[in-house]
C-alpha cells in the first residue's frame, strides 16, 4: 500500500484523528487497521510517525539486528521503540493519538497527515506550512555528494 499526499485535518476534543477514507480499506487489508504511533528521536522536526503494523514489524526486525553493545543503537531503540504506542482505526475511521505524543510534538486542533510511502507523518498544521515554505532552499540536488542516491533519481 502506497501512502502519499497530504490531508489537512482536525483533531477532536479527545485527540482523535480521522484517517482519510482513501486509506481505510488499504489499512484494513494490510495491517487489520493497526498502526504504531512513534516519536522519532533522531529528528528535529515536530512530527509523529504512524506506521501500519506490517511496516512497523519490518522496522523492528532491522533494529533487532543492531548490536546491544552499541550505546547509540541502544539509546535509539529505547527512545524509538520504547515510546511507541499501538493505535487502532475505530469503526468511524479515527485513531486516538496518545496524549504524550500529542504534547511532545505540540499538536493542536489543526494537523496535516502526510503520506511517506510506507508510513504517515502527523504535523501541526503551521509547522508543516513553515516546513514546506522553507524546504525549497535545502533541495539543491546538484550540490549533493556523488554517492547520494538522490543524484541519480529520475523523476
Amino acid at each position: 500500500m502506497l501512502l502519499s499526499g497530504e490531508s489537512h485535518l482536525s483533531l477532536d476534543d479527545k485527540g482523535r484523528l480521522a484517517i482519510p477514507a482513501r486509506f481505510r480499506d488499504g489499512l484494513r487489508d494490510s495491517c487489520a487497521s493497526q498502526l504504531m504511533s512513534v516519536i522519532d528521536p533522531a529528528s528535529n522536526e515536530q512530527r509523529l510517525l504512524l506506521y501500519p503494523l506490517n511496516e512497523w514489524t519490518a522496522v523492528v526486525e532491522q533494529l533487532k539486528g543492531m548490536p546491544n553493545a552499541d550505546p547509540m543503537a541502544n539509546r535509539f531503540k529505547n527512545l524509538f521503540v520504547g515510546r511507541s504506542v499501538p493505535v487502532e482505526v475505530d469503526k468511524q475511521g479515527r485513531i486516538l493519538l496518545p496524549p504524550k505524543h500529542r504534547e511532545h510534538v505540540r499538536l493542536d486542533a489543526r494537523v496535516v497527515l502526510v503520506g511517506q510511502i510506507t508510513k504517515f507523518e502527523v504535523w501541526e498544521e503551521q509547522a508543516w506550512n513553515d516546513y514546506c515554505g522553507g524546504s525549497r532552499d535545502g533541495l539543491d540536488l546538484t550540490a549533493l555528494d556523488e554517492g547520494s542516491p538522490l543524484r541519480t533519481l529520475s523523476y
